[in-house]
């Protein structure tokens, strides 16, 4: 059993990002509570905490829409506790150039070699476009916590795409000469067999590994005895990437892109035995998708040794009291590391918070956006 290192936020600054022009805040190192209505801007923060773990907004499908409204630029400064070492990110991005991030003042000459660094997981209301959304969206969660959890994953997973374009654009030219090389689809055939083999085991037993905690965390969440199972899908179960394109080439073809392979993989949900999206009520939806994304967060703590930063993104408000304050139990029981989390109702943080019986700091917004703070 690894001996498990916090990662702590220990301030944050903030200049034309979404809604905030400019905002310096400092943190506990335990749990941290926005509290205020709708629409102030307590999610934009969670966003940028995650913008600066992962480079990438949860909630923007593009880095330009995090500027804020008239401005050219964003900003984005963190102070974290790695380790009991001390690592200021910075991420800027002005339009029409380049995101740039820096650790340390010293640039990054490649983003791909931040993650991991400050692993990170957020649960919102968003995470229902798992069940309804498609396999796209399945892949992607997947991705961000193996590349999280895997320093040779995201290194893998590129390649597997960069060569997955290019095979493609070869098919599309290959139809447009009406000339098909045989022997150049073969290469690119053997060369992305390697990367797809490395992202089929590495996803496969992270998703064993998940499974595992899944059941048990659905129950301490609903006290429900459903039994709550994921499935991993796909292609290369049957047989290895080489062999799958050999047998597929000519639909290929036909259709001008790769039919077969890790890209077309699936996450399948289970609730005794039916499909989650099929059969399961909202209620066991919800309870299933907060375990869910726990399990994944508890995996990456059992692989890395970190205690990943754990964000709550307005998720109380759409479960009941007991519900709320079983997440909280199961929180306070796996020792999870620092915790952010957003809400409407104080009373509700308030009763939510005690049950931890540990450090917090709450920061009231007004719909002027001004935050007042105290701790208990």
């Amino acid at each position: 059993m690894q001996i498990v290192s916090d990662v702590t936020l220990k301030s944050l600054a903030l200049l034309n990002f979404k809604n905030w022009e400019e905002l310096h805040l400092s943190f506990s190192p335990v749990v941290n509570c926005f509290i205020g209505p709708n629409g102030v801007g307590k999610t934009n923060i969670l966003d940028s905490i995650h913008f600066l773990c992962t480079t990438k907004s949860f909630l923007s499908t593009t880095d330009i829409q995090c500027i804020r409204f008239g401005a050219d630029y964003f900003f984005i400064k963190g102070e974290f506790d790695r380790i009991g070492n001390l690592e200021v990110i910075q991420v800027s991005l002005k339009k029409s150039e380049k995101k740039v991030l820096k650790r340390n003042d010293s640039n990054y000459q490649r983003l791909s070699e931040h993650i991991g660094l400050l692993p990170v997981i957020v649960i919102s209301p968003q995470d229902t476009n798992l069940i309804y959304e498609g396999s796209d969206e399945r892949r992607k969660t997947l991705d961000l916590a193996l590349s999280l959890s895997d320093g040779l994953y995201l290194h893998n997973l590129q390649r597997y795409n960069r060569l997955l374009q290019q095979r493609n654009a070869y098919l599309k030219e290959a139809d447009t000469s009406g000339r098909v090389q045989h022997d150049i689809l073969t290469l690119y055939d053997e060369q992305m067999d390697p990367f797809a083999s490395y992202i089929y085991n590495a996803r496969n037993s992270f998703l064993a590994a998940a499974d595992q905690y899944l059941s048990r965390f659905y129950y301490t969440i609903s006290s429900a005895r459903e039994h709550c199972s994921i499935r991993y899908q796909s292609d290369l179960a049957d047989n290895n990437l080489a062999a799958l394109l050999a047998q597929s080439r000519q639909k290929d073809r036909e259709l001008l892109y790769t039919t077969r392979g890790v890209h077309k993989d699936d996450l399948e949900m289970y609730i005794n035995g039916q499909p989650l999206k099929k059969f399961g009520s909202q209620g066991q939806q919800k309870s299933f998708l907060i375990a869910l994304k726990l399990a994944i967060y508890a995996v990456i703590k059992e692989q890395t040794g970190l205690s990943p930063i754990l964000l709550f993104d307005d998720i109380f408000d759409k479960l009941d009291q007991k519900r709320a304050s079983q997440v909280i139990r199961l929180v306070q029981e796996m020792k999870f590391g620092q915790i952010f989390l957003s809400d409407t109702h104080p009373e509700r943080v308030k009763m939510l918070t005690q049950q931890t019986g540990s450090h917090s700091k709450f920061f009231m917004l007004d719909e002027h956006q001004k935050i007042t703070h105290h701790e208990a």
